[in-house]
């Protein structure tokens, strides 16, 4: 990825699911978690940090942990990239130095999509800043000019009520 593109942001989105306890009555554990990693001269500085595993002893116990990873490369007007790194060859594959072909985002409503695929799964955003640049996002895109008519009035209402959801989390 060039070094000129400052506005780009990488995130690390991931899935976790997991089961623990007796085989038909076990407690079954959901999170997902979405981080901001850095970026330096152009390149995404991500790391593996989990396994995938499955054990049991039938009929009575079992234990299980599933982690699903993406890496996604957001830039304002622009296409979100999304990139899969959950097993070691993925990540492996992601490590790898390779160049981000960006599609231009072809209107506000490619342009939101693009915001939505970061956080798309997600159910909860826990990092401050990572909802108060969203909501930035969603604001910025809500202003753009096309907006400013009458027909884009319901359309620029839906984007602010998504960035105020993203502020208003308690």
């Amino acid at each position: 990825m060039p070094e000129s593109q400052d506005d780009t942001r990488a995130f690390r989105v991931t899935h976790n699911r997991g089961f623990q306890g007796f085989v038909i009555a076990g407690a079954i554990t959901i999170g997902d978690t979405i981080e901001e990693i850095p970026i330096s001269r152009g390149v995404v500085q991500e790391g593996f940090e989990s396994f995938n595993y499955v054990c049991m002893a039938y009929p009575v116990i079992a234990f299980s942990n599933s982690t699903a990873m993406e890496i996604c490369l957001y830039r304002p007007g622009f296409e979100t990239v999304k990139d899969d790194a959950s097993g070691l060859l993925q990540w492996w594959h992601w490590c790898q130095k390779r160049e981000v072909r960006w599609r231009k985002a072809a209107d506000f409503v490619a342009q939101q999509k693009a915001i939505d695929d970061v956080v798309e799964g997600v159910r909860y955003v826990s990092d401050e800043r990572i909802r108060a640049f969203l909501a930035s996002e969603y604001r910025r895109v809500a202003n753009l000019p096309e907006l400013a008519v009458p027909e884009g009035e319901l359309y620029r209402r839906r984007l602010i009520e998504k960035a105020e959801r993203l502020e208003h989390v308690e």
